[in-house]
């Protein structure tokens, strides 16, 4: 699972080709500013912590913000 915000479009263009390269990837989009995605919104904490702690992946195009 690859986590990143939608702002910044030219740094962030490794994210999403860093998904399709994984045989099972996941693209998770923050809809916001920043560098990085964790710890700046709720939804994106809650979905990275339960892929970290349960294994839930995010639906495919899964977003946050």
């Amino acid at each position: 699972m690859s986590a990143r915000p939608t702002t910044r479009p030219r740094r962030t263009k490794w994210a999403p080709r860093l998904a399709a390269q994984l045989r099972t990837g996941v693209l998770l989009t923050l809809n916001g500013e920043g560098h990085g995605a964790y710890g700046q919104n709720a939804c994106i904490d809650d979905k990275v912590n339960a892929y970290l702690l349960e294994g839930t992946v995010p639906p495919k195009g899964a977003r946050c913000g």
